[in-house]
Order: C-alpha cells, then sequence, then structure tokens
C-alpha cells in the first residue's frame, strides 16, 4: 500500500529534479546570489535576516561530493527543494479532490510554469521559500479534514523553520491562523499538546543559533555582526537593513492602481491560457464546500501577489524594478494555477452532466451511464492540463537554460578587471555589489580591491585612512543620484586623496578642504574626482570609454531565448547599456560635445533598444 502511495509521487520528484539539474545555472546571476553563495562559502552570515535555513544547506551542498563547481551545488538547493515542492502539490490537490491524474497534471503545470522553473534553477532562498508555503498550507488543509494531530505538529515544526528562510511568508501565518480557528478542531488541543506545538515551532526556529556561531568566527562576510544579543535582534528583525520599500503608512493610490496593472500583466504573460479557469475554480471550491481550502488558496495568491504588488514603492511598470520584486509574485502564481486546475475540474463535470442531458433526450446506441463514467475516468481536466503543460514545457525549457550562461560573473569581472589595484567600490546595486563579493571570496580574484559595506568592508577602508581617522563609514543604500554632503561620505574626500575611488552611481558633494567632487563615466561605474584636478579633455575621455566598453564581455547577450524571458539577465544587460547613455550625457553636460554625445547615444539604442524607453522615463 505505501509503494502504491509513494510511487506517483516518486517519479514526479525524480522527473522535476532530473529536468530542473539539467539547466542548472552555472553563473552567480544577480540579486542577492552573490551574497548567500559567498555567506556558505566562507561560513559566514548574509544580509539580514540572517538566512540561517538557507545558509546551512548551502554549507552542505559545498560539501557534496560531486563535480560540480559551487554555484552548481548551491543550486541543486533550488532543485532538489522546487522537486519536493512539486510533490507536495501533488498531495495538496489528491487531499481536496481525490484525483491521481489531476494531481499530476497540475503539479507538472506549476513545474515548468517560468519563474517557478528559473527559481528551481538559481541560487536564491525562494525555492525554499515555496516549499515552505506548500508545506504549511498542506498541513493546515490535512489537519482541518483528517484532524491527526500529526499534522498539526508538522505545521508548528515547519512554521518555526519557515521563519529561519525568508521572512515574508508571515503573509501566511494570519490566514492560516483562520483556517485553523474555523475549524474549532483547536478546542480538543490539550494543554499537554500546546506546550509541545510551542516546543515544536521553537524548534523550527534553532537554525537561528547558527549566526552568532559564524559571526564568532569573524568570517569576511559577517552582515550586522551578530555576535551579542543587540547585533542579533537587529539581524533578524533587519532593523538596520531595512523591510525594502513598502508604502504602508503613506499610501498612493494612484501608484498602487499602476502598480496592480503591471502586476496584471506580469501575470498574464506567464499563465494567460489558464486565467479563464480561475472564476470556475473558485466556484467549484465553493459548490463542493471546500470553503477552508478556497479561503486558503485564495488569501495566499492575494498576500503574495496583488496585495503584495500594490503596497511596494517600486514602479513594476519598470523592469528593473520588476527584476527585484517577480521572485515575490512565484507564490501567487502558484496559487493560480492550483486553483485554476479546480476550474478544469468543473468544465469536465460540466461536460459530463452536458453528455448526460442529451442522452436522455436522445438515447445512445451504448450505454448512457457507461459513457459518462468513461468520461470521468477519461479525464477531460488532466487532458486540459496535460497539454498545457507540454505547451509549456516545450516553450520554457530553452528559455531556462542556464547551464552556459556567466552573465553575473562576467559583470563583476569587467568591473574588477577595469579598475586598478587597490581601488575602492562604493557600491549600491545589489548585484554588482554582491556579484563582486562572489568573485573575490569564492572565485578568489581581484582580491585586493575594497568593497565597503555592512558584511564587514568597512574595516578595510579604515586601514586606507588609518584607524584614528574620525569617519562614519555607512554602507549606502537607496540614495538619490545626487547627494549632498554627510556624515556618511565624510570619508570620501580622504580616501579619493589617497587611492582611486570608484561608484555605481553618480555623486556630486562638495568638501570644505577638497572642493567639489564630480562622478566621472568610467565604462559601467563612475571615477570620483576633485574638479580642480580632472584634466581630461574630451577625446581622451571618449578613447578611454570606448576602450572600456569593448574590453567587456558583452558577446555572452547572444542568447536570446535567455536574454528574452530573464527580468534579471536584461538588468544586467542594462547595466552595460549605461555604460554608453551615461557616457553621453557626460560629454553633452560637461564638455559641451553634442555630436560625440549623440554617437554613443546611438550605440545605446542599438545595443539594448527595450532599455531606452526605461532610461529616460526613470
Amino acid at each position: 500500500m505505501l509503494l502504491k502511495n509513494i510511487f506517483i509521487p516518486s517519479l514526479l520528484f525524480l522527473f522535476t529534479f532530473v529536468v530542473y539539474a539539467h539547466n542548472i545555472t552555472t553563473d552567480v546571476l544577480g540579486g542577492d546570489s552573490g551574497d548567500f553563495i559567498s555567506a556558505s562559502f566562507v561560513g559566514g552570515v548574509p544580509h539580514p535576516s540572517g538566512y540561517p535555513s538557507y545558509t546551512i544547506l548551502g554549507i552542505i551542498s559545498l560539501h557534496l561530493p560531486v563535480a560540480l563547481t559551487p554555484i552548481e551545488k548551491m543550486a541543486l538547493i533550488s532543485a532538489f527543494f522546487s522537486a519536493l515542492c512539486i510533490v507536495l502539490i501533488y498531495f495538496l490537490i489528491e487531499q481536496i479532490t481525490s484525483r491521481k491524474d489531476l494531481s499530476v497534471a497540475c503539479s507538472l503545470c506549476v513545474a515548468f510554469t517560468y519563474p517557478f522553473w528559473f527559481y528551481a534553477e538559481v541560487v536564491e532562498v525562494f525555492a525554499l521559500h515555496n516549499f515552505f508555503v506548500i508545506a504549511l498550507i498542506l498541513f493546515t488543509i490535512k489537519f482541518v479534514y483528517l484532524r491527526k494531530k500529526i499534522y498539526l505538529y508538522l505545521l508548528s515544526l515547519t512554521a518555526g523553520l519557515s521563519l529561519t528562510n525568508n521572512l515574508i511568508i508571515f503573509l501566511l501565518f494570519p490566514p492560516l491562523t483562520i483556517a485553523l480557528l474555523a475549524t474549532k478542531a483547536y478546542r480538543k488541543t490539550s494543554g499537554k499538546s500546546i506546550l509541545f506545538l510551542i516546543f515544536l515551532f521553537l524548534l523550527g526556529l534553532s537554525p537561528y543559533i547558527y549566526l552568532p556561531i559564524a559571526a564568532s568566527q569573524n568570517p569576511p562576510i559577517n552582515w550586522g555582526n551578530p555576535i551579542n544579543l543587540e547585533n542579533f535582534i537587529n539581524v533578524i528583525t533587519r532593523k538596520l537593513y531595512g523591510w525594502g520599500k513598502l508604502r504602508l503608512s503613506d499610501p498612493d493610490i494612484f501608484a498602487m492602481s499602476v502598480n496592480m496593472i503591471a502586476y496584471i500583466q506580469h501575470i498574464y504573460v506567464h499563465v494567460r491560457f489558464l486565467i479563464p479557469f480561475i472564476i470556475p475554480g473558485v466556484y467549484y471550491l465553493a459548490i463542493k464546500k471546500r470553503f477552508i481550502s478556497l479561503f486558503t488558496l485564495l488569501t495566499c495568491l492575494i498576500m503574495f501577489g496583488p496585495a503584495y504588488g500594490m503596497y511596494s514603492k517600486y514602479n513594476l511598470q519598470s523592469f528593473q524594478s520588476l527584476a527585484i520584486q517577480e521572485k515575490f509574485f512565484t507564490t501567487s502564481i502558484i496559487m493560480i494555477i492550483i486553483i485554476s486546475s479546480f476550474g478544469a475540474l468543473l468544465c469536465e463535470d460540466f461536460l459530463a452532466r452536458a453528455l448526460r442531458y442529451f442522452a436522455s433526450k436522445k438515447p445512445l446506441k451504448i450505454n448512457n451511464s457507461h459513457l459518462l463514467t468513461r468520461l470521468r475516468s477519461f479525464g477531460i481536466s488532466s487532458v486540459l492540463l496535460a497539454t498545457y503543460f507540454l505547451t509549456i514545457f516545450s516553450s520554457n525549457f530553452k528559455k531556462t537554460d542556464m547551464s552556459k550562461i556567466y552573465y553575473g560573473q562576467n559583470l563583476a569581472e569587467d568591473i574588477l578587471g577595469s579598475v586598478p589595484e587597490n581601488s575602492v567600490l562604493w557600491l549600491t546595486d545589489d548585484t554588482i555589489t554582491l556579484n563582486i563579493l562572489y568573485v573575490q571570496n569564492v572565485l578568489k580574484k581581484y582580491t585586493n580591491i575594497t568593497v565597503p559595506g555592512h558584511f564587514s568592508g568597512i574595516s578595510i577602508i579604515k586601514k586606507h585612512l588609518g584607524n584614528n581617522s574620525d569617519i562614519n563609514l555607512e554602507h549606502n543604500r537607496g540614495y538619490d543620484n545626487k547627494v549632498t554632503l554627510d556624515a556618511r561620505y565624510s570619508s570620501l574626500a580622504p580616501l579619493i586623496k589617497s587611492t582611486n575611488v570608484f561608484s555605481d552611481i553618480p555623486i556630486e558633494i562638495y568638501d570644505d578642504i577638497y572642493g567639489k567632487i564630480i562622478s566621472v563615466p568610467y565604462g559601467i561605474i563612475y571615477k570620483l574626482e576633485f574638479e580642480k584636478e580632472f584634466t581630461i579633455s574630451s577625446n581622451e575621455f571618449i578613447e578611454i570609454t570606448n576602450r572600456l566598453i569593448e574590453s567587456y564581455k558583452t558577446e555572452q547577450f547572444s542568447n536570446q531565448y535567455v536574454m528574452d524571458s530573464c527580468l534579471i539577465c536584461s538588468h544586467i544587460k542594462s547595466l552595460y547599456t549605461l555604460g554608453w547613455l551615461n557616457a553621453s550625457k557626460f560629454l553633452t553636460n560637461y564638455y559641451k560635445d553634442n555630436s560625440n554625445s549623440k554617437i554613443f547615444e546611438e550605440k545605446a539604442f542599438v545595443y539594448f533598444p527595450e532599455y531606452i524607453t526605461y532610461f529616460y522615463k526613470i
């Protein structure tokens, strides 16, 4: 009996895992990937909230006795938990419908929808996050319908563990709590059982113990240094890092509406063929009185999709912002596919009823009831979903083949290789900053170039100026293109005087001693100079810019299957495009050289025409 129950889920796991492993990334790509792999490689602490469960899994994966690169080994975490997530979706659909065929078809549709498939192949926490989301929903529904305490215990343990990965899962806790309270099954829970549930929840939180242990070793990646209680609390609550851009206290109705439209457009791109089945799916669950399932799935869809998108201060019409936010919408897409599968089931039921009606009006030559039985066993709903699965599988296979991609690594090496030794890179873009950390800490390249930041790079900067320097070297995040002098920049002028300093955004400030500091485009980045000492002519500037851009590995962007689908990859390409555009603006604004400025702008148009609209809009 056990073998019969696990045979199909085992095949699902093996099939999806093998496909994910075949296409698995060889590149650090962008976003937080460089931070996670660097922290795991050196046994350090990644950015708040520390992500201890993922980091521990990363450390374990890096010691796997297989001939893979560190990136591929850590990406296997995503492949493994994504495949497990598909198995849990199978059990979830089966619990609600008792249909194995529909459960398989729906699971495969989720498995090979582009956003889910993409995050099943890269170094990121969202595959593990999706696994926890489905696990929490499954255990809740299992407990609601079966009333077995084992599922409540698993729910409590998983809830604790989920909080050691990505804290956005908090959004799921209110609807699950309401679902449990609505069943009134909690009334039969004894005091002893409640204490055991609390113990399991705290046990799930235990990976956080890793943070102070890792920090005590003073690793090169040590965000917030959670060595003591105050720092530990600051890290896990993201006190100094923040919670991103959310409009909680100052809602902007117009901006929220714009983001809602952008979210719908994003969803439409990936699951447009399933959208007509959403309302029927909701109706099916309602008429079958699966109210807890309906409430849980629908609330999860809303919380991780429209609600999050509307309250995000990111402009989701910009693909750069959408590249940052799309990973949060993957959970919403999963819920849409699951609910749509019930819509397909309603269509199957409607077709069976229609045949029954026409059979009663005009008797068929074969047994009517036998015909209807065969129709249901054939599974029209499963055929619909299976057809959809085959379509998206063939379409997305090349788009998700990340096995020969080096966009993120090349970006970091192009920047590091273009600057002189012992330079300082004052960076804000996560993709640039964290990819450079990967190149320096994992690949052990360009280690003589300093990147200040909360990940412990500040201490190295002080060596340039002397430990007795009275400076504040906070890592700058999210400031405007032009900033005014404040305490955070008190170190810039002395740094520029002692070494070469570069930035990934233009900085324009005035120092009382050294005068005005300007940002001179230097390929992808900027070189910070004292204006009174900057003597490079327009022709020299053009020569330097051409030399830098021509040295970049831009031929890598020829894979249009990946580039046209991957927003993070497009963001990386856009950073290269800025090399021409920023040089164009500088030629106009500083040198008043409009003719050469136009030439650089035209190069940018040819190189990445899609990005130009966004560049000028922003």
